[in-house]
């Protein structure tokens, strides 16, 4: 009798010894998941630092919002969120609306009061009030532009407004870039002329009935 109580409190321990075991294992493996994504954070945050040098902007962004994503350390985070706002706080945006419906997007980085293009970045074109066709997805070129065409406006509303915003992937995540994202709005006056507004940074243009005719009498629907 005395032996099967041995057993059975033996058999206990040996669970009790199990669990802990596991419960110290897991402890290691959290530690060691946490090393490892503040050590490849510290590796995106010093790259990002390199390519903004060379002047390869929009790979500096993708890594520094990567490396924000998975740093877990204060003073790191702290560095990475210092890069990222310098980052953003250099780029300078020109809003256009060409002959044709283009709406050009321009996305330049400024320093030392020279102004370098951001190449490569995606940019979504998209309606926000209103409705058309509009070419939605483009990548800024060799000078910094991105082009969203309007193929037709389809809305009868007074206003229409697209909206164009940088989208970066971070973890398979698209990632909206809204304090670069900027809008352009055509909106009809009391005369029923066609007025255009670029609004960021206090852009503003008024075009003439004439010269809006040739650009929009091909797109907009009576």
């Amino acid at each position: 009798m005395k032996t099967k109580k041995k057993t059975k409190k033996y058999f206990f321990l040996f669970l009790l010894l199990i669990a802990l075991a596991g419960c110290a294992g897991g402890g290691r493996a959290k530690r060691n998941a946490e090393f490892y994504d503040n050590q490849r954070a510290r590796q995106l945050y010093t790259r990002a630092q390199k390519e903004v040098e060379v002047r390869d902007y929009t790979p500096a962004i993708v890594d520094v919002y990567n490396a924000e994503k998975l740093c877990t350390d204060d003073k790191l985070m702290g560095m990475i969120i210092n890069l990222r706002v310098d980052i953003i706080n250099h780029l300078q945006i020109y809003t256009t609306i060409e002959e044709g419906a283009a709406l050009k997007y321009t996305l330049l980085y400024s320093k030392d009061d020279v102004f370098y293009p951001v190449e490569n970045m995606h940019v979504k074109f998209s309606f926000i009030e209103g409705d058309g066709i509009i070419a939605e997805s483009a990548n800024t070129n060799s000078v910094g532009t991105a082009e969203g065409k309007i193929e037709k406006i389809t809305s009868m509303k007074r206003k229409v407004i697209v909206e164009a915003v940088p989208i970066i992937y971070v973890s398979n995540e698209a990632i909206r870039l809204e304090e670069l994202m900027r809008l352009f709005t055509f909106s009809r006056n009391q005369m029923g002329e066609w007025e255009i507004n670029l609004e960021g940074f206090g852009d503003f243009i008024k075009g003439s009935i004439e010269f809006l005719d040739e650009i929009l009498q091909d797109i907009f629907e009576e």
